[in-house]
């Protein structure tokens, strides 16, 4: 992925540390909100390591790219998630979950950005915590910053939803990471509602008890 005009005017203001986050996890019928959050510091554009050129918008990877990088990223960055349960999700809605989710990812950041820049989310806080924020829909296809916090985001909870397999068998996590299959509709019949589901969101409800 390459650097864009806009990503490099981020910089002209001063900033020394940039944030970018952005989630996974919106559309699915179990499991929690991931917000992914990495910083970003002035230096590391000037210079870019030679794998950020295999960085894109996480949905545009093989699993197997993504968890390379997301080693990567781990080793040489400054990152974070932010998570929001799906009970919380039931009891606030997707809009202002995600909005939860990202003020809890850019505070669990180690430290403290000088901007923050997102992948669109409807009424995205003017600042979080004082730091002010930039709204970039499909941000994680034009910012570098913000394709690797899809990176982020996208295999943590693939690795989160993975492990309740185990906890929850017979839905089929593992393979479909609690979005909406003909495998998840088959367990959903079979099992009916475990508690990881989203009970708020329409596909569910029909198998409430």
């Amino acid at each position: 992925m390459e650097l864009s005009n806009q990503e490099k005017q981020l910089w002209r203001p001063g900033y020394k540390v940039v944030a970018g986050v952005d989630e996974a996890g919106r559309g699915a019928w179990a499991g929690p909100l991931v917000v992914g959050a990495v910083l970003l510091t002035a230096n590391f554009y000037k210079q870019l390591p030679a794998w950020v050129a295999l960085v894109n918008d996480s949905k545009k990877l093989t699993p197997r790219r993504r968890q390379q990088l997301f080693v990567k990223i781990k080793t040489t960055l400054v990152w974070s998630v932010g998570l929001v349960a799906s009970r919380e999700i039931d009891k606030i809605g997707i809009g202002e979950a995600n909005r939860l989710g990202v003020i809890r990812a850019v505070n669990n950041l180690k430290n403290k950005p000088d901007y923050i820049v997102s992948d669109y989310v409807a009424k995205l806080p003017v600042t979080i915590n004082h730091v002010p924020t930039r709204n970039i829909t499909h941000g994680d296809a034009k910012f570098i910053i913000v394709a690797l916090a899809s990176i982020v985001a996208k295999v943590y909870r693939d690795e989160l939803v993975t492990q309740y397999d185990k906890k929850y068998p017979g839905y089929g996590f593992a393979k479909h990471k609690g979005y909406g299959t003909k495998q998840h509709i088959k367990a959903l019949q079979e099992l009916g509602v475990c508690k990881i589901h989203r009970r708020s969101y329409r596909p569910i409800v029909q198998y409430l008890v």
